[in-house]
């Protein structure tokens, strides 16, 4: 039969709109109900705040309140698509649509076209009611013009748009359920995948960040522009929007393609295209070969054995589940030759990795060739130009500025990034600063290490000892008495008021101490643990805020107070402690030899005012350890304002008294 050359039918357009018809009648109403039935049900009250600001989200994309209608964007454009798309998924269908007189073209585009109607018509409409209530009533008060047109610019850009991803997805399966799951794997796809790929290999290079957030490229996908997007953000960048322009004609214009060359025997089919299959196969197997061994890795504890053991199972069981989709059959033990090969590419490539044969490992770069270290526990800031005015981290605390430019300061760290290569396979425990190099490029080269302050502390304490770190860790260091507000110093403990210190002779000589003790800082003071219970604020000129611990060594300070008169109005002491209760972890549950919940006290009082000052130093000294905490201890504190408790774990990693031993022997041992 001779195929007609127009490109668009009227009778397709019309046995469209007779079928799907209550598509676009079900999409009209959601949104009537979703913004002007929100306002017609709006009494003008201009007292009402908070329902000024639930009506201006009805209207405004990202205002984070509209739940809904994201919900909307996202599901709504894919089912058009599985629906208008459908009669490519099964063989009667397939063969009855293409034996009619209009070429694959005709048939594509009045698809299209059906589509675009379906998903603009209602967008439309409720553009032309809101239009009539801006004109005709007093609710048009409450929104303009341009709020109106750009939320019908925006929904029909994003409706569009995931149409046109879910058409694409289409043109390579013939199956809708698959359809649909491809869709939206497809949207999810890009950053699985990035944090699958991080965190294996993480796992497998020494120095390798798993933990260095995600690269801002992810924040404009479409899925993330709904659900993920700042509320505060009121429009959508001419970037962003030309991208999506061309995502949507990329998109289009090659389900146009695949369409034309896509056999009428692929209805049914998982996968459209014999080519992509081997694509489909692997790479499921990839995902959940790397998805399992994240999952067995996590639940032994890093053990490598056992993450091998991972790989192995979950990749047998994703490329088992893969051939089963594929050849609709159980019997797939005959397909085993393509997992032995898959096995032998990803244990070749997993020893090449684990050997280190592109050596990035230990490679460092020249200290000519770098500008600035940053050293700190803060992910991405050195890609910020001017991370001290960048507004991303306007509320970020002050140490995460921690760049090092000092020539003496690079080396130092040089020194100890050169030592912690040496032993990539030796297990440490503490904390897992980035050592990120700025070359004088413009690259940067981002590494993470777990540091033992102890077993490097030859390496760290020039680094800690120097002015470039006490001014990152303690600001105070170089800062001047006019330009700081005013000095509040507070104990958590205790309902003791605050002392506040402002614009006086008090408040600089409390700051002369301050700077001096920084100053006079050793690497084992600044690694000592402290309690910090008691702190100090600091509010500048601009209405910044530095907070630094109170540490029981900043003995002057102390001293000062106690001078003043301030000390004992100030900081919990052991004659305000009306007793302690020694008790165990909250969470844990006792039983008996017969499995039955155990009676056995879990918790004694303490009222000796020996033990109780005891207790109380050593909530203050006691070093911090990464181990389990199984005791406890309640203070239960005398104030002005009544009695009241404050709760601290008992750490025994410090000397106690005999009497205080034999409360906690008697705790373990019921």
């Amino acid at each position: 039969m001779t195929s007609k050359t127009s490109l668009f039918s009227k009778g397709l357009l019309k046995a469209n709109v007779k079928r799907f018809w209550w598509v676009g009648a079900l999409y009209t109403f959601i949104l009537f109900l979703s913004v002007p039935f929100q306002y017609m049900m709006y009494v003008p009250d201009p007292q009402n705040e908070w329902r000024r600001v639930q009506l201006d989200a009805c209207l405004n994309f990202f205002s984070g309140r509209n739940d809904f209608q994201m919900v909307m964007v996202a599901v709504l454009p894919t089912a058009l698509a599985v629906l208008l798309f459908r009669y490519l998924m099964t063989s009667k269908s397939t063969a009855t649509i293409h034996s009619l007189p209009y070429n694959r073209k005709t048939l594509y585009l009045n698809q299209l076209a059906s589509g675009f109607l379906f998903l603009m018509a209602p967008v439309l409409f409720i553009g032309l009611t809101m239009t009539l209530l801006k004109v005709f009533t007093s609710i048009g008060a409450y929104y303009s013009m341009l709020d109106l047109l750009q939320w019908m610019g925006l929904t029909t850009l994003f409706n569009i748009l995931f149409f046109s991803v879910a058409v694409f997805v289409g043109m390579f399966t013939g199956n809708s359920v698959a359809h649909i799951a491809f869709n939206y794997i497809l949207h999810l796809l890009p950053l699985g995948l990035y944090v699958l790929l991080r965190d294996n290999i993480a796992a497998w290079l020494y120095g390798f960040s798993g933990s260095n957030g995600y690269d801002p490229f992810f924040d404009k996908l479409p899925w993330f522009v709904l659900f993920n997007n700042p509320a505060a953000r009121p429009y959508l960048p001419i970037g962003d929007l030309l991208g999506y322009l061309f995502a949507i004609l990329f998109f289009l214009a090659a389900a146009g393609y695949a369409y034309e060359k896509r056999k009428l025997e692929a209805a049914g089919e998982i996968i459209a295209f014999t080519y992509f299959r081997p694509i489909f196969k692997y790479g499921v197997t990839t995902c959940g070969m790397l998805l399992g061994g994240l999952y067995f890795r996590s639940i032994s504890g890093g053990s490598l054995p056992v993450f091998l053991v991972g790989y192995l199972l979950s990749s047998l069981i994703a490329y088992g589940i893969a051939e089963i989709l594929m050849q609709k059959s159980f019997r797939v033990l005959h397909t085993y030759k393509g997992y032995l090969v898959y096995a032998a590419a990803i244990s070749l490539l997993l020893i090449g990795i684990h050997a280190d044969v592109f050596g990035y490992v230990r490679h460092m770069p020249q200290f000519e060739e770098v500008e600035k270290v940053y050293f700190g526990y803060y992910s991405n800031i050195w890609t910020s130009e001017d991370p001290a005015t960048d507004p991303k981290y306007k509320d970020m605390h002050h140490e995460a500025n921690s760049f090092f430019s000092d020539p003496e300061s690079i080396k130092n760290i040089m020194a100890l990034h050169g030592q912690l290569i040496q032993h990539p396979k030796q297990k440490v425990s503490g904390p897992s600063p980035y050592i990120v190099y700025i070359l004088k490029n413009g690259k940067y080269q981002v590494r993470q290490y777990t540091v033992n302050e102890k077993q490097h502390a030859s390496l760290l304490k020039p680094i800690y000892e120097s002015m470039e770190y006490k001014k990152i860790r303690y600001p105070i260091v170089v800062q001047k008495s006019e330009d700081i507000k005013w000095i509040q110093i507070s104990d958590n403990r205790t309902s003791k008021k605050p002392l506040i210190l402002a614009n006086s002779p008090e408040m600089r000589e409390f700051m002369a101490l301050f700077q001096e003790e920084v100053r006079s800082m050793t690497y084992e003071e600044m690694t000592t643990y402290s309690n910090d219970s008691i702190y100090i604020q600091i509010t500048d000129n601009k209405d910044k805020f530095y907070h630094y611990g109170f540490r029981k060594d900043f003995e002057s300070m102390t001293a000062w107070l106690e001078e003043k008169g301030y000390y004992e109005n100030l900081v919990l002491l052991p004659k305000d402690i009306e007793y302690a209760v020694l008790r165990k972890e909250p969470s844990r549950v006792q039983f008996d030899k017969n499995g039955a919940v155990s009676n056995t006290p879990d918790s004694v009082e303490i009222k000796d005012p020996e033990i109780l000052k005891e207790l109380l130093s050593i909530s203050e000294t006691a070093q911090y350890t990464y181990e389990r905490i199984p005791l406890y201890v309640d203070f239960y504190i005398r104030g002005p304002y009544g009695s009241h408790s404050y709760r601290t774990p008992l750490y025994t990693n410090v000397p106690v008294s005999d009497a205080l031993r034999g409360f906690i022997d008697t705790l373990n041992q019921s």
